[in-house]
């Protein structure tokens, strides 16, 4: 049991350092599409950013990931709410449905963390 949180541990912070190696060297092609004129600066960043592939990639990823969460934590608070009301007196069966729910929950406040890091970690955001 211990191994598999250790895992899983490793397997998230795996998945944030892969993320900033592939979003790092956005800092790069944006600061070499800057222009020296200081009055529009801001709108000539965010079209530089619109037309960024590596954006445009990691906005690709971020939305898949986005749909395959909302499905996943939907779909596992059904079924939690379903083994719930099935278990009747049945204290292992509702602990286990207690902790579906309490799982999917922590899922989706995981990818709402990753997705503010994400936003934080390229000016101006992916949307």
């Amino acid at each position: 049991m211990q191994k598999i949180k250790k895992a899983k541990i490793f397997l998230a912070l795996a998945m944030f350092a892969s993320l900033a190696f592939v979003a790092l060297p956005h800092y790069v092609y944006a600061a070499s599409c800057q222009s020296t004129s200081s009055t529009n600066q801001s709108a000539e960043l965010q079209q530089c950013l619109k037309t960024n592939p590596i954006v445009k990639d990691i906005q690709t990823i971020v939305n898949f990931l986005s749909i395959g969460v909302g499905i996943v934590v939907v779909s596992m608070i059904i079924v939690g709410g379903i083994q719930y009301s099935i278990a009747g007196d049945n204290p292992q069966a509702v602990t286990a449905a207690k902790k579906r729910v309490t799982n999917a929950l922590v899922a989706l406040v995981a990818f709402i963390f990753s997705f503010a890091f994400v936003q934080w970690l390229i000016p101006g955001g992916i949307f």
